[in-house]
């Protein structure tokens, strides 16, 4: 698959499961809440700006409020998760920065950049999905344990998923 379009092409796959199949998917009595169209956005190149990151998170805000009558919920979560994922790849990024050809995964990156990437942006997320949909001050704290704990399902879902797509390339 072209190394191009195959970011792309994942973030729509991700975000057509999320919207038609996990729309509705509330696991263990609203703890665990899974976002997997965050891994489409996750595996986006790292050379993109922030403006298209933003744009990128607004759209797939959008269209999961449009497949889950959402109400407005997704789409500000995903131009959270636009922004951040911007600040957050600065953060990250090595001191010479990123190569022009290096890609989000654990073969270019590593698994504790990988991981540490993830949860980060996945707390973040889940922070604010789960405190909008409260919609109160007085419950926003009974739903911050939620929210951890749903993020840290998402992340090892995540995780999991990517270790059994990524290809291993190793050498002889």
């Amino acid at each position: 698959m072209d190394r191009v379009m195959a970011p792309f092409l994942r973030w729509a796959a991700t975000l057509l499961v999320q919207g038609l199949v996990l729309r509705d998917a509330i696991w263990f009595d609203g703890w665990v809440c899974p976002s997997l169209h965050l891994m489409g956005l996750l595996l986006l190149p790292l050379t993109l700006s922030p403006t298209t990151l933003l744009l990128i998170g607004g759209i797939t805000g959008l269209a999961l409020d449009f497949m889950t009558a959402g109400g407005g919920l997704w789409t500000s979560s995903g131009l959270l998760f636009g922004t951040l994922l911007g600040l957050v790849n600065r953060l990250l990024a090595p001191r010479e920065g990123y190569e022009i050809d290096s890609r989000p995964t654990t073969e270019d990156q590593g698994w504790g950049w990988f991981i540490t990437r993830a949860l980060i942006l996945v707390v973040a997320h889940d922070l604010w999905r789960f405190g909008l949909e409260a919609g109160r001050w007085g419950i926003r704290w009974q739903t911050m344990p939620m929210a951890i704990t749903s993020a840290l399902a998402t992340t090892a879902l995540i995780v999991l998923i990517h270790m059994l797509f990524s290809g291993n390339r190793r050498t002889r």
